[in-house]
């Protein structure tokens, strides 16, 4: 489903999940930062950057460089922030020969499948992070509070319209977990 996502339906993206609904967890994210940076204007990379909603925000404080491996989404995100550099890459092998106060990966931590992929992209946030900087990793869920549900939502936005239910279930004997989704969109013809 990601792949169709931030593929096929990466001109959709902006009616499944809002700019403004980022807002309030990066102000969030800053919070807890700022608490543990003593530098004026850290630096950050962020690995799965996705369409760069975080990173519209987190600019107002960070020096923010962008990596994500959907070409779609990081041209997407350089739409939206111009300003900030993008580097198409995997968050598990990404390797800049550079080095930041804070390497934050938001939700894109949940398309590891493995545990082997998993210790890979935490891999690539350690060889990024500078000594005594801050590694944040933000994922949807973690093991010991998940709970299988529903969600659902939608826009509607220049003559296009998308409504969304999203069902997760799990966890599996794994620990991983299914999230399944039912997209119905709707286009008119101005």
């Amino acid at each position: 489903m990601a792949h169709k996502i931030y593929q096929e339906l990466a001109e959709w993206y902006p009616l499944l999940t809002l700019l403004d609904d980022y807002k309030e967890e990066a102000d969030y994210y800053h919070e807890v930062l700022s608490k543990h940076t003593s530098q004026l204007r850290p630096t950050m990379l962020e690995l799965g950057s996705g369409a760069g909603y975080n990173a519209y925000f987190l600019k107002e404080w960070y020096d923010v460089i962008l990596s994500d491996l959907s070409e779609i989404c990081w041209s997407s995100a350089g739409r939206l922030i111009q300003s900030l550099e993008h580097i198409q890459g995997d968050m598990r092998e990404l390797r800049l020969n550079l080095t930041f106060d804070v390497v934050f990966i938001h939700d894109a931590i949940c398309y590891m499948q493995t545990e082997g992929d998993l210790r890979k992209a935490i891999a690539t946030a350690a060889v990024h992070c500078k000594p005594g900087g801050i590694i944040l990793i933000s994922p949807d869920y973690v093991k010991e509070i998940f709970k299988p549900h529903t969600n659902n939502g939608g826009e509607d936005g220049n003559g296009k319209a998308m409504r969304w239910l999203e069902w997760v279930t799990g966890p599996n004997a794994d620990g991983t977990y299914y999230v399944d989704f039912i997209i119905a969109l709707r286009e008119r013809s101005q």
